[in-house]
């Protein structure tokens, strides 16, 4: 686990604002431990964090092949697309590599932007800060 791993940052957009109707209304909020709660999704919660420890070589390719889109987003929530790879000081493997049967040190930490629908209560709890 590298520095960046236990770093967690969430971005809601609140559906229901500036619309006339939720495009969510009728669907049921699957809850944070996904048993659902049964209550109306209401919020997208957006998870910024690490997905994968890259090598050099995986990092670059990994530059090379970010989609205009997906660094639109990331601006519109005031991310930088050069915020999503980070140097790691601590020694990792490299995902994609052990993938293909390779060990080599992992450079970086690739993060992500993942989305969850959650009603309010369930927004709340997912964001909560943990005791670790």
């Amino acid at each position: 686990m590298c520095e960046h791993c236990k770093e967690r940052n969430y971005y809601m957009v609140d559906l229901s604002k500036d619309q006339e109707k939720n495009p969510y209304e009728g669907i049921q909020c699957t809850g944070v431990d996904e048993k659902g709660c049964g209550k109306e999704v209401e919020i997208t919660v957006y998870e910024w964090r690490v997905e994968e420890h890259l090598c050099f070589r995986h990092a670059e390719e990994e530059k090379e092949n970010l989609d205009r889109g997906l660094a639109d987003l990331y601006k519109s929530m005031g991310l930088e697309a050069s915020q999503r790879l980070r140097p790691v000081k601590t020694s990792e493997n490299c995902y994609r590599c052990e993938k293909e049967g390779v060990t080599q040190e992992a450079s970086w930490a690739n993060f992500t932007l993942e989305p969850y629908d959650f009603c309010k209560d369930c927004a709340l709890a997912f964001t909560a800060p943990t005791v670790q």
